[in-house]
């Protein structure tokens, strides 16, 4: 193919449509169209360990600008179990495809949606993490009510973290999971607000946090209230070497 023949528009859907190929022992990966301009359409490139990963969007999704689904491409990912995965404060889903792959499996499938378009609005308060989580709720809803799970999980990164805390509140999943959450509200958070009391839901939860600290999750905020907050029998575990924002694919220090 000439290099000017990729300049047309009918040569780059084509191109964009296609299950990329993989050798013996490695992952075929199949990528959508992605029209949000936080969710790029490109090659992940190979996955291990050996199993086939298919990543797309689902164009309208109630409740978020675009949503990323990340399944195996096996039939049994529209039971089993799906996660639902709440991104930190200006941080693209796309960023965290290397810690997806390392989860998805022929049973558990994620769905990670963009709550909102990047913008000066996010960093004034609009939405508000509280607004976030309300949406985040007709995510829950619209997953259960298509997808039918076995099991539902809600979790999240950083203010992620806190949004799925809030999630769970409303819906009660299966399992909550949250990565070194930042509760309070605003960019730089000085109270407590979803860990400032008991959590009302049952579900099992993790809360991961990281060992080394910064101003994106001061520590009046950090996964260490979540913990004292979380339902008798969680788990809190704390990574001594990780930062705020390592499992991030891209730009890490811009999680908060």
């Amino acid at each position: 193919m000439r290099a000017r023949d990729l300049r047309q528009p009918h040569v780059r859907r084509r191109l964009r449509a296609r299950t990329r190929s993989a050798p013996p022992g490695a992952a075929a990966v199949q990528v959508g169209r992605l029209r949000h301009p936080d969710l790029r359409s490109e090659p992940l490139g190979l996955l291990s360990p050996p199993r086939r990963f298919v990543f797309a969007t689902a164009t309208v999704f109630p409740g978020a600008v675009r949503a990323l689904l990340v399944d195996s491409g096996s039939p049994e990912a529209h039971g089993g179990r799906v996660v639902v995965f709440f991104a930190g404060f200006m941080v693209s889903p796309w960023s965290y495809r290397s810690l997806f792959a390392s989860i998805v499996s022929d049973q558990t499938s994620i769905v990670a949606p963009q709550m909102y378009r990047r913008g000066p609005g996010p960093l004034i308060g609009r939405p508000s993490a509280i607004q976030e989580a309300e949406h985040g709720v007709q995510v829950v809803d619209h997953v259960i009510a298509t997808r039918h799970p076995d099991e539902v999980w809600v979790a999240g990164h950083s203010r992620g973290g806190q949004v799925a805390w809030r999630v769970a509140e409303h819906v009660g999943p299966d399992g909550v999971i949250a990565i070194d959450p930042v509760d309070g509200a605003g960019r730089r958070p000085t109270a407590l607000a979803a860990a400032a009391e008991p959590a009302t839901f049952g579900s099992r939860t993790l809360v991961i946090g990281a060992g080394v600290g910064g101003k994106c999750a001061p520590d009046v905020v950090n996964h260490r209230h979540f913990a004292a907050a979380a339902p008798p029998g969680s788990t809190h575990t704390v990574i001594a070497s990780m930062g705020h924002g390592d499992m991030l694919d891209d730009r890490p220090a811009k999680a908060s």
